[in-house]
């Protein structure tokens, strides 16, 4: 068992393995169909898939694990899988090379075709079988050779087996005894007739009598019954019975029964559909009735998804499709009836493979969720199509094909059906058929010489003329044309019909005149009209019908006249439109003016829309205007809209662009209807819908040439609905009524695209051509004379310049578009009507005021001219040709009186007013009057303001904007369109022109709100979506004036500039409202719309209108875009609404003017060392040097074929690094002057002192004698004092040391008491917390009771007792305790407690007790309370009568709280007393010890104080001793400072004199250098920034051969050659580098100055990944800190993350593999946007903020060796080209080759370099210490010895550094010359790798196309291969041996590398 799969492109790789396991787990077969149709990407995991079974069977496993599944799975062995598939088809994949070897490859040949033949027909019973054999392929071979090449064609092995099985059922059919060959040639001529065209009928027949010419013609077979019933139906439906057309019906009728899949091919209106619906009916309808329905869909108005079905790639959820679910309602053989399932609509190759299964014997559809719907009987598949031109052979030989030629039916019997059609219509319509049938039949049909015209040439018919002579500008087939005709004539007949009167027969031949001039004629230009017009004259000449005719005069024709509607005879009447009347408000974007092209349009647009509904000839009410831009197509559409009741009408416009899909159609179209009932849907409240299809043609034509958008288009209209998307309605029919259609398209060619054909037939088509002069100067001279005339108080001379105006502004418009033409380069030089228009806009919104003479209207004529004709314009010669053009123009249309009087152009703007205060809000605006410029200082002061006010107010925005002559002239510019409603501008410029800027500033000046959306990564259409809704409430709901800047970078998806384009034809967006949105939005501006339009009704359509009207009035967009982009004209074409709905403003490259305005501007405040005169000097060199670049930027590419760009951004990079560089040069050179001046200022004072010391020094000597003397008897007199103070201090010693002893003892004794004391608290702590326990209220208790427990009462005999209270007598008495009675003490509770207790003072004198008297208690107290307290626990010692003691604490408690702490108390206060007993005599001995002590001590005191003043006599003279030896020493160490400092001063002055003779000579170079530093800055400048992405030989042309002699031509001060690099960085640096890995030739160490030192971040070209590798090596530090932010790709999804945490955090984020763009969430960051708030600074990108650390530095690199990045992006980066050179590769493969041969060698030489690298950063920073450490030393340099030791010590070291580099240089010399000696092999190297990179050089020799990016090759290839040839290659010696060795084998090596990957040799 087989389980077939047709595989299409929504296989997924789950569903290939559920197809898989279930062939695994039962054993079965599976055929995968059309296998490489499945997606790449699939096929490689099916490859796993496969391999696993494979495995599986081959090791004969019972189970097995499946890719991706948890668990084994069965494996049945007879498991099989096939392929089969067509690889050269479109849409298939070449199949991944790990599927291709788990397959066997077979072949499939082309069979021998008779011996099949011979087979089959011996097999149905054919006894010729040998003959017809023979015969039959003959005849099939000889078609294929003989007949067309036609695509539906196919005489293939399918269409034999066909023709072979009908031959069988015939010869099974037929008696035994009928002629084979007959029955077989009957056969397949009837077979094959069908699909054949009409031109090759002829020769197929003759074919077959000559292979069969015994035969004669085989009689048709006839099917009466079926043939009756046709011609039946075909009578009620008026239909005329056409033999050739009636073939096709009972073809197709064939082709049904002998295949399940047929296809009717043709030109449109050639009947198909009708061939269809004919026999569907007549079988329903015949005798023996076989009932058959239609269902009709349109697959290419769908996606494939929606047609099939589409799985959830997240939820795995099936959502069935469109054609799914209908096949699987009809193939259901419960229906009565038999379905025909019509695919009406082109085929591709895509969604008709999807039905291969279908269509052949499987009759299966197969979905990609392994549903299998199989086909019934009672279905069949029919696909209606024009051509099947993108139809796979495959596909054609599966199905039966009825091909219906044009010759088939022909035009006659359209007309004799619409004739017979008329009779049906009422009486007395059979005399206008009868006076109209002749006219068709002279007219139209030239049967002969006679109804021939003159000059018809080889023409048939009139068709047939106008198809050779004349052209259309679309092309439609006659049927269309003549459908028309008969539609426009019907519509023109409709009066009479509904007053049921018959025109006379001259009124019948003028309609038809009439009709067939716009029907035939319709789509042809002025000119082709005049000659369908005389040519029509002359067939009505040689009819001898000419009195028909219109009267036309010299220039007229035909198309100029239509019968009079109003006129029974219907007589010829001339167009004219109605005299317009302005409105009351006059404004001029919403003016609609009747033209005599609109008015004629408008009509028959009219009455064909007024037309019942027919099929037959086609009418659907609908017309489409074909024209030229600016014909007034859209204009002629709103004016007929407008004339619409509000009560029964609604119209909706759609602009179409080639965004435009089905989808955003059929959500359009359902967004203005509301259900009717069930399925049925129409317009709200039942009103009828006109939808206006504007741009008709835009939508995007496929790569199979379908516009699929047009296809649903077609559907609408035809079938007046669509499918339900919806999942769970999918397959239902959406049936909209009351829907007509309105289309308006460009003309096709050039670029534009054509609607399809069928679609075509469905509208009545007509050419709007573009106005005459009359019709032009009639519309704009009626909008001046309603605005200026006297009435308005107009000046006479103005109203007299007035006239002419009309006639100047066309005579520059008609110039201008026959001069200025577009190319492919300026394709937007394109001057439609709406240039005309623009101009008359600026003229007539001018204020009166404005224009007081004639002067000033001429200049403000002039000045709009050259606004709307040369500011689009991309050339300077071209604007400067309309500048001469205008003023041409000028002198002969006013005269050249006038013309000389406003000779000088004059601009105009609205802000030149002051600044008032509005009363409205108190917000600063001026008075907004358009006027003449009154001087170019005044408007530029006035711009001035207005951008310091906005720096004010918006100060992170500041712009610091250089208003020169070119900016400022922009700004105007913009500001004038802005100012205008509806007024957006595209503002088109490379970046860093000024564009956004200048649009903030004038949207600032005109008082707009300023819009522009902000992209981030997650930017989408939704996102884009939420920010038009702001907008439109700002614009719309509120009225706010808004200017919407939008620039190419904002571009995510095109679908953006689909909304903008529909946004700006139309103001409307689908979908941004939902119908409950936009009644809410018509809610908030309905106050608004009752002010405006008081008289208009308060209805949602009028609100809505005014809402959108509101919008467009207010909303302003500038797009910003650079002609640079790659899809600039693309957009062109794709936007048509984006291009010609603004006014274009091109901003030239800045002039060399300007740039040094801007450098003046920006450099003027900036405080150079210099003259004016070289301030200008530089302001002139760096214009000139962005100039030089600019051409050096073309000559670059056009030599290297690589881009690079300069922008005026650029330029002030170039001014910025220059303040920059400029400054901290010339205080480096202040600095260094100052040193050395102040050293060498030292040195002399240095030199000058050591004469003056040596006086000094014997005068010290002397008085240093004298002193020491003195010093000497001191000391003796200290001495003896000493001596003396000694006797005393033994005494004093001697007592203290027996106080010391005495105090031992007493504090021994007195911690022995203390530790006694303290056994004794505890229980003193005990009492007091016992007292602290008792509460007053349980006293009170006690109190109250009368009688307690004896514990109680004996608890107070110990209270009294301790007190030494008064008891009862002793006597004995019994007890209870706890219970226990015993014998104990007579209580004294009622003697003597009560009176104790009932004392107040209780507890507080008890407490006292415990505090003051507790040392009172004696030891008979306690034998007292002896029997109370003591306890035994053993009971032989226990002497109390109950277990436990008498005052038990625990019983206690029971009797009550205060009984406890009592008892308590009794205790602690008794153990008190015990243990203090111990302490006492202890205590009082102590304090007798301690008495003693004391006076011990006031002896010793006394002793002390005597003892002091004799130790301070000896005091006072050490204090004299040591003054007088002080003084001694500081005399002799004066004496031998001063003897050092000289002696230091000789070694440092001596030491230094070669420094004092270099810094003096420095000296005085200072002023040279510092004067020459404005030259070299701007040279070092121009360097770094322009250099980057030039290779070696054009950055030294730029900077030895341009930029220096540029410097030195205009006399700046600068150097003769000034050596860039050592300017720039030190060695020290440059050594640093290449430790780090940087190269050290010189391309490499600039390419490191530019990374480094520019002000903008780098983007490194770096295909060898070089520049990677050195930045990795020299941030390796910060990178280690974070590595997983620190590297990154524009591709990482974290990358947001990433920047935040390197950019906060200070550390470096490198981007690798850039392509050519950057993500625009980058922006920010390139730009440096950095904002301060207080000490934070961050950036913001997008939505968020990221602080901002100065240390943070970006890296970008590109591995592609020829990128090509967009103006923008080289504007924001440094580019840098970092490919290899010649020579640096050469010096690394030397490096590389001495690594792997001179290991030691190349160690050696690193080490002296890191060495001396060190050494030389050494030197440098000592040279810098010694200057320093001398200039800022205080005072005299001598006096600090310190310093001048470290002077010397540093002159020291630095001799000794430079003896090391000297010694280091010598070793380095004679390591060199060894490493030379394998020079060559890194030569060869080097050539080697450049000759392999030249490989992808190689161009296509015939196309000369590059061809050879296949043979890119990296550095890391070659030198795997460079290691392997050293490796390899022959040891040997001597070296020069060995290095032949490896060249010889290294340049085999590359060869043999390179030849195994050549293509072809």
């Amino acid at each position: 068992f087989v389980v077939v799969t047709n595989c299409s492109d929504q296989h997924r790789f789950r569903d290939m393995a559920k197809i898989f396991k279930g062939l695994c787990m039962s054993g079965l077969w599976g055929c995968f169909d059309e296998f490489n149709r499945i997606e790449l990407e699939v096929l490689s995991v099916v490859a796993t898939q496969v391999e696993s079974i494979t495995q599986a069977k081959k090791q004969q496993a019972k189970t097995f694990m499946f890719p991706s599944e948890p668990a084994p799975i069965k494996l049945v062995p007879s498991v099989g899988y096939f392929i089969t598939m067509n690889p050269g088809y479109a849409g298939r994949q070449e199949l991944p090379e790990n599927l291709k070897v788990l397959f066997r490859g077979v072949s499939m040949m082309v069979p021998n075709r008779e011996t099949i033949m011979r087979v089959k027909l011996a097999s149905c019973g054919y006894s010729m079988m040998d003959v017809l054999g023979r015969k039959f392929a003959i005849l099939y071979a000889l078609c294929e050779q003989q007949l067309s090449k036609q695509r539906h064609y196919d005489f293939g092995l399918r269409n034999i087996l066909s023709v072979l099985r009908q031959s069988g059922a015939v010869k099974r059919a037929e008696p035994p005894d009928t002629d084979e060959e007959m029955l077989f040639m009957r056969t397949v001529r009837d077979n094959n007739l069908s699909k054949l065209v009409a031109d090759d009928v002829p020769l197929f027949l003759a074919l077959l009598r000559d292979l069969f010419p015994k035969c004669p013609e085989p009689p048709k077979k006839s099917y009466p019954e079926l043939e009756d019933s046709i011609r039946r139906v075909v009578k009620q439906q008026k239909l005329i019975d056409k033999d050739t057309w009636m073939l096709k019906v009972i073809q197709l009728y064939e082709t049904s029964f002998v295949r399940h899949g047929f296809m009717l091919v043709g030109p449109t209106l050639c009947g198909k559909s009708q061939i269809m619906n004919i026999l569907t009916t007549a079988m329903t309808e015949a005798a023996t009735p076989s009932p058959h329905r239609l269902v009709v869909m349109n697959p290419k108005a769908i996606t494939d998804a929606q047609m099939y079905g589409v799985k959830n790639l997240q939820s795995d959820e099936w959502t069935p499709g469109v054609f799914a679910s209908i096949w699987q309602q009809k193939n259901n053989r419960s229906l009565k009836y038999t379905s025909w399932i019509v695919c009406d609509g082109p085929i591709d190759a895509i969604w008709i493979e999807n039905l291969n299964t279908v269509l052949d014997d499987n009759k299966i559809l197969t979905l990609a969720n392994n549903d299998r719907i199989p086909m019934t009987e009672n279905c069949r598949i029919v696909f209606e199509v024009e051509s099947l031109r993108n139809a796979s052979p495959a596909t054609v030989s599966r199905a039966g094909i009825i091909y219906v030629s044009t010759p088939d039916l022909g035009w006659e019997p359209l007309v004799d059906g619409w004739l017979r059609q008329r009779l049906e219509l009422g009486s007395g319509r059979d005399k206008e058929v009868d006076a109209l049938r002749p006219l068709f039949k002279k007219w139209l049909r030239w049967d002969g010489d006679r109804a021939k015209p003159p000059d018809g040439g080889v023409a048939t018919d009139f068709f047939d003329w106008n198809s050779r002579n004349l052209r259309k500008v679309m092309p439609v087939n006659e049927s269309t044309q003549l459908v028309s005709c008969l539609n426009l004539l019907s519509a023109n007949l409709q009066p009479h019909v509904d007053s049921s009167e018959v025109p006379p027969r001259d009124a019948c031949a003028r309609l038809l005149v009439y009709s067939i001039a716009w029907g035939l004629g319709g789509l042809y230009e002025t000119q082709e009209r005049s000659k369908f017009h005389d040519k029509l004259m002359q067939v009505l000449e040689a009819a001898g019908d000419t009195e028909v005719m219109p009267p036309c005069k010299e220039g007229e024709t035909v198309f100029e006249y239509v019968p009079d509607w109003n006129d029974r005879a219907r007589g010829w009447t001339l167009w004219a439109p109605s005299d317009w009347r302005p409105p009351r408000q006059l404004q001029f974007s919403a003016l609609l003016i009747p033209t005599m092209d609109s008015v004629r349009a408008e009509f028959m647009i009219d009455i064909i829309a007024n037309l019942e509904l027919s099929r037959n000839p086609p009418n659907y009410r609908s017309s489409l205007m074909v024209g030229g831009g600016g014909t007034a197509k859209t204009s002629t559409a709103l004016m007929y809209l407008k004339k619409f009741p509000a009560e029964t009408s609604i119209s909706k416009r759609i602009n179409f662009s080639s965004a435009t899909t089905p989808a955003g159609l059929q959500r359009t179209v359902e967004a203005e209807v509301d259900r009717k009932t069930g399925r049925t849907f129409c317009p709200l409240g039942g009103k009828r819908l006109t939808v206006f299809l504007d741009d008709a043609s835009m939508p995007l034509v496929n790569k199979w040439g379908d516009q699929v958008t047009n296809e649903l288009t077609r559907q609408l209209v035809e079938f007046s609905g669509f499918y339900f998307l919806e999942r769970e309605k999918r397959g239902e029919f959406k049936r909209i009524e009351n829907l007509q259609y309105l289309a308006g398209m460009g003309q096709p060619g050039g670029g534009r695209n054509d609607v399809p054909s069928r679609l075509k037939s469905k509208f009545f088509l007509f050419n709007m051509v573009l106005p005459s002069i009359v019709s032009v100067d009639n519309i704009y001279g009626s909008i001046l004379r309603a605005r200026l005339n006297h009435k308005s108080g107009v000046d006479p001379s103005v109203i007299a310049a007035t006239r002419q105006l009309t006639a100047a502004t066309i005579s520059v418009w008609s110039k201008a578009q026959a001069t200025l033409l577009p190319t492919p380069a300026r394709f937007h030089y394109v001057f439609s009507m709406r240039e005309l228009s623009r101009v008359f806009q600026g003229v007539m919104e001018t204020p009166l005021a404005s224009i007081n003479k004639d002067v000033r209207l001429v200049e403000l004529w002039k000045h709009e001219c050259v606004r709307v004709f040369a500011d689009k314009l991309a050339r300077e010669q071209d604007k400067e040709y309309v500048e001469r053009l205008v003023a041409t123009v000028a002198a002969q249309s006013f005269g050249e009186d006038l013309a000389e009087r406003c000779k000088d152009m004059r601009w105009w703007c609205d802000f030149q007013r002051e600044i008032e205060l509005s009363e409205e809000d108190d917000e600063p605006r001026a008075p907004k009057v358009y006027e003449p410029v009154s001087s170019w200082d005044h408007v530029l002061g006035k711009a001035s303001a207005y951008l310091g006010m906005f720096n004010d107010r918006n100060p992170s925005k500041a712009m610091n904007l250089v208003l020169f002559d070119h900016a400022m002239k922009h700004l105007m510019r913009i500001n004038r369109i802005i100012q205008q409603k509806r007024g957006s501008a595209m503002l088109v410029g490379v970046g860093g022109s000024g564009k956004q800027s200048l649009t903030r500033l004038a949207a600032f000046i005109s008082g707009h709100v300023l819009f522009q959306i902000t992209i981030t990564k997650t930017y989408n259409e939704g996102t884009f979506m939420e920010d038009i809704k702001d907008l439109y409430l700002k614009a719309g709901q509120r009225g706010l004036p808004v200017t919407f800047i939008f620039t190419d970078g904002d571009i995510k998806s095109e679908t953006f500039l689909e909304y903008l384009n529909s946004i700006l034809a139309t103001g409307e967006l689908v979908g941004l409202y939902q119908k409950d949105e936009r009644d809410a939005a018509c809610a908030e501006v309905r106050n608004d719309f009752v002010k405006a339009c008081p008289t208009s009704e308060e209805s949602i359509a009028n609100l809505y209108q005014f809402f959108i009207d509101r919008l467009r009035d207010n909303l302003h967009m500038v797009l910003c875009f650079s002609p640079l982009h790659p899809k600039f004209a693309l957009r062109a074409q794709m936007f048509p609404a984006v291009f010609s709905s603004v006014n274009i403003d091109w901003f030239l490259p800045w002039p060399e003017d300007a740039l040094v305005a801007v450098a003046a501007n920006f450099l003027g405040p900036f405080a150079i060392d210099s003259t004016d005169e070289d301030r200008m000097c530089l302001y002139e060199c760096m214009g000139a040097m962005q100039l030089i670049v600019r051409d050096t930027c073309r000559d670059y590419q056009a030599r290297m074929r690589r881009h690079v760009y300069v922008t005026p951004q650029t330029f002030l990079c170039v001014i910025n690094a220059y303040k920059k560089l400029y400054a901290r040069k010339y205080d480096d050179v202040n600095a260094q002057e100052k040193s050395v001046n102040i050293g060498l200022e030292k040195l002399s004072e240095a030199a000058h002192f050591v004469e003056t010391m040596k006086g000094e020094i014997a005068q010290r000597d002397q008085v240093l004698r004298q002193e020491d003397e003195k010093t000497n008897a001191l000391l003796l007199k200290v001495k003896r004092e000493k001596s003396r103070a000694e006797v005393k201090a033994n005494e004093v010693g001697v007592q203290k040391r027996e106080c010391e002893e005495k105090a031992a003892l007493i504090q021994a004794d007195k911690e022995e008491a203390n530790k006694e004391l303290n056994k004794a608290l505890p229980y003193l702590e005990q009492a007091t917390q016992a007292c602290n326990s008792i509460r007053d209220k349980d006293i009170v208790e006690l109190k109250q009771t009368k009688n307690p427990v004896d514990i109680v009462r004996l608890t107070f005999d110990g209270i009294l007792i301790l007190r030494s209270f008064r008891v009862a007598e002793v006597r004995a008495e019994d007890k209870i305790i706890n219970r226990v009675p015993a014998a104990f003490i007579h209580d004294s509770f009622e003697e003597h407690t009560k009176g104790v207790i009932s004392d107040m003072s209780f507890l507080r004198d008890l407490k006292y007790f415990a505090t003051n008297e507790r040392d009172n208690i004696n030891d008979e107290t306690c034998e007292f309370l002896e029997p109370y307290l003591r306890f035994e626990s053993d009971p032989s010692r226990n002497w109390s009568p109950w277990a436990h003691p008498v005052l038990d604490q625990a019983l206690a408690k029971k009797a009550n709280a205060a009984a406890e702490g009592l008892c308590k108390f009794v205790g602690a206060m008794v153990m008190y007393h015990k243990a203090s007993k111990i302490v006492k005599p202890k205590m009082d001995e102590l304090r007798v010890q301690e008495d003693k002590l004391r006076r011990a001590q006031l002896e010793l005191a006394g002793a002390e104080r005597e003892l002091r003043s004799v130790e301070d006599q000896v005091t006072a003279l050490d204090e004299q001793l040591l003054k007088a030896i002080d003084k001694k020493t500081a005399l002799e160490q004066d004496a031998l400072a001063m003897q050092r400092r000289m002696d230091g001063a000789n070694r440092l002055l001596s030491g230094l004199s070669g420094e004092t003779e270099r810094w003096t000579e420095d000296a005085k170079n200072f002023a040279t250098r510092r004067l020459r530093l404005i030259g070299d800055v701007a040279l070092a400048c121009a360097f770094v920034t322009y250099s980057g992405p030039f290779n070696s030989e054009y950055r030294d042309r730029l900077n030895y051969e341009s930029f220096l002699p540029a410097v030195h031509r205009r006399a700046l001060p600068a150097s003769e050659r000034v050596p860039l690099v050592d300017f720039l960085i030190d060695e020290g640096t440059k050594g640093e580098w290449a430790l780090e890995g940087l190269p050290n030739d010189d391309l490499s160490v600039q390419n490191g100055i530019m990374v480094t030192q520019s002000s903008r971040y780098p983007l490194m070209i770096d295909p060898q990944g070089q520049a990677l590798y050195w930045i990795k090596r020299r941030e390796k530090d910060r990178i280690a800190l974070d590595p997983a932010s620190c590297i990154t790709t524009l591709s990482h999804r974290q990358l947001r993350e990433q920047l935040d945490t390197t950019m906060s955090g200070g550390l470096c984020l490198i981007i690798e593999n850039v392509e050519h763009e950057l993500d625009p969430m980058l922006d920010p960051v390139l730009d440096q946007a950095v904002v301060r708030k207080g000490a934070k600074m961050f950036i913001k990108v997008g939505d968020n903020k990221i602080d901002y650390d100065p240390m943070f530095r970006l890296y970008m690199t590109s591995r592609l060796p020829n990128p090509h990045f967009s103006p923008e992006l080289c504007a924001r980066t440094t580019v840098i080209d970092f490919t290899v050179t010649q020579k640096g590769l050469e010096q690394q493969l030397l490096v590389q080759v001495l690594n792997m041969e001179q290991r030691v060698l190349e160690e050696t030489l690193a080490a002296l370099k890191e060495e001396a690298t060190e050494n030389t950063k050494s030197l440098q920073m000592l040279g810098k210490q010694l200057l320093d450490r001398l200039s800022n030393a205080q005072g005299n340099l001598l006096d600090d010895t310190e310093l001048v030791e470290v002077l010397a010590s540093t002159k020291a070291k630095s001799k000794e550094v430079e003896g090391k580099l000297a010694e280091a240089q010598d070793r380095t010399l004679e390591i060199d010359e060894k490493r030379e000696q394998f020079r060559p092999v890194a030569r060869r190297g080097s050539i080697m790798y450049f000759v392999m990179t030249d490989m992808t050089l190689v161009s296509n020799p015939i196309t000369l196309q590059p061809s050879g990016w296949m043979y890119n090759c990296s550095l890391k290839q070659f030198l795997d291969q460079f290691d392997h040839s050293i490796r390899a290659s022959e040891k040997c010696q001597p070296t020069t041996k060995r290095v032949e060795k490896i060249i010889d084998f290294l340049t085999y090596q590359v060869y043999r590398y390179m030849n195994r990957g050549l293509f072809e040799r």
